[in-house]
């Protein structure tokens, strides 16, 4: 699946659990690529379409800060791959939700 596909798939997801969805620009997103609204809630999405290699804490880092600028209250970082064991520590007392493939393909209904 090519990665503007994942990010569609990822959009319909969201839509599908009562968010309203609007994808970013293509190209330079700044590190959204799905933004979320529901009542009083925002959020933020990143996806990313990997095969093989583990995300990274310094990505989960930059999200966070991301997520902070914009004022998001919760952040979804999806993955077609998994994460790194850094990743789930550092989001651990944040309002990050880090999805990986897996988890992805059993969410989906």
């Amino acid at each position: 699946m090519k990665w503007d596909k994942f990010e569609l798939l990822c959009e319909e997801y969201f839509k599908y659990k009562g968010w309203r969805t609007k994808i970013s620009n293509k190209g330079a997103d700044g590190g959204v690529d799905i933004y979320l609204s529901r009542r009083t809630k925002n959020g933020i999405v990143q996806c990313k379409r990997y095969k093989t290699t583990p995300i990274g804490v310094s990505f989960i880092r930059e999200f966070f800060g991301v997520m902070v600028s914009s004022g998001a209250s919760v952040g979804f970082f999806i993955t077609s791959s998994s994460f790194t064991k850094e990743c789930y520590s550092f989001s651990k007392d944040k309002n990050i939700k880090l999805i990986n493939g897996k988890d992805f393909i059993n969410l989906l209904p």
